[in-house]
């Protein structure tokens, strides 16, 4: 059993009404039966007050659900104009509902362990990851891990440790002196490698230790040929092939995000490019293969001008959205594998906007926090993007995964 905690939670404090955004729109938010039971129990007008503020939906079998409503703008209703909550002004954090107690705090449970974590819907979060990676802090460094005995069945009594796929996963996300780019490229390709072992009749302790050779010499030795390889530019993909993925990931995303954001902001060359798409004919076959070699290109000369520090901080994002996810904590490769090719496609859409606005004109650290908060807000907990897998299975494959990784860095 695999047990993580992200560090950056002991010295977590809300911004309240300085934040850039606000936890207490949009969302959903529901009221759980403590909380309601203990508003109940308030003197008359406080009660009167809070459960105003709530919307109850009943259901057939008796179970009823409680809300806090919204005003017409989409904010909570206990929302001041301060940006500060009504209800723990008046009332105390104790009395709020649990999810708001506990934002951003995320406690998961999976197969094979417990994550401690924050999510990066939160503008703060994302400042302290910034924060981080100027210090030089590895994406791993901000996690403590404690591993109990405990084993991944397997069939005909094959077992292969969870453990060695996690150690395995903070050592190549560690080796910040490599470029990120390429340190996913290698985690795929090892995954790859994985997913091929299992459908040859089994994945093994040994068989896994055969395709990476699990220690950190070993590792930096693999990602040093890999980076150098990449820096020939033997690595790189086709660019119709990773054109098409990016315009099938905007073409479907975009229209779902764009509500959320000032396009103005992100309109550069490549962007217009990619925008174009949304209204293109698919019936010229060679027209089509032209314009996604054009995507590719572009984007891949995009994805060039982000610093450093942008970089790193999104290498901490990704490693965040694969372990509170669940990745790689299923007791079955495949689902593994489906979560980390959700979030790595989630990362690569924050990143082809990053891009975008980059191109425009050099971001700074506030741009960085309002895109990348604004789709993990969007999509951290959608199905829309498993949805884009599903629909082009072919085209979003582990492989292609590997390349798009290339242009993160």
């Amino acid at each position: 059993m695999q047990t993580l905690r992200l560090k950056l939670l002991d010295n977590f404090v809300c911004l309240a009404g300085d934040c850039p955004d606000t936890c207490c729109r949009q969302w959903e938010i529901p009221v759980d039966e403590a909380t309601w039971n203990a508003w109940n129990r308030l003197p008359e007008k406080a009660r009167s007050d809070l459960t105003l503020g709530v919307v109850t939906r009943p259901y057939p079998e008796g179970r009823r659900e409680h809300g806090l409503k919204k005003n017409g703008d989409g904010f909570c209703v206990f929302l001041a104009e301060s940006g500060m909550c009504g209800v723990q002004k008046q009332y105390g954090h104790d009395m709020l509902p649990k999810s708001c107690r506990d934002y951003p705090r995320q406690d998961l449970s999976y197969e094979g362990g417990h994550v401690t974590a924050m999510t990066c819907s939160c503008p703060r979060v994302l400042q302290m990851l910034l924060d981080e990676a100027a210090r030089g802090r590895a994406p791993g460094r901000l996690f403590s891990r404690q591993t109990q005995e405990t084993a991944r069945p397997k069939a005909d009594s094959e077992i292969f440790s969870l453990a060695q796929l996690t150690d395995f996963l903070f050592l190549v996300m560690d080796q910040s002196e490599v470029a990120l780019g390429v340190r996913i490229y290698y985690l795929v390709e090892v995954l790859k490698g994985m997913q091929e072992a299992e459908m040859r009749g089994g994945l093994t302790a040994e068989s896994f230790r055969k395709l990476c050779k699990p220690n950190e010499k070993s590792i930096r030795k693999q990602l040093r040929n890999l980076a150098e390889k990449a820096r020939k530019q033997r690595l790189r993909s086709a660019p119709a092939r990773s054109g098409e993925c990016w315009q099938r990931m905007f073409s479907r995303l975009w229209p779902k995000f764009a509500p959320e954001i000032d396009e103005t902001r992100l309109a550069s060359a490549t962007f217009e490019l990619l925008y174009k798409g949304l209204a293109r004919s698919e019936d010229d076959t060679a027209e089509q293969q032209r314009y996604f070699g054009n995507i590719g290109n572009r984007v891949h000369k995009a994805a060039q001008g982000l610093r450093g520090r942008y970089r790193d901080a999104l290498a901490s994002y990704l490693l965040i959205r694969l372990v509170s996810s669940g990745f790689p904590f299923y007791s079955e490769l495949h689902k593994d594998l489906r979560v980390f090719q959700a979030n790595f496609i989630q990362v690569a859409m924050a990143s082809l906007l990053l891009w975008c606005a980059n191109e425009k004109g050099p971001i700074d650290d506030d741009a960085f926090v309002d895109i990348v908060h604004r789709v993990d807000r969007r999509f951290g907990n959608s199905r829309l993007i498993l949805e884009l897998v599903d629909e082009y299975p072919q085209l979003f494959d582990l492989s292609t995964c590997r390349q798009i990784a290339l242009l993160l860095g």
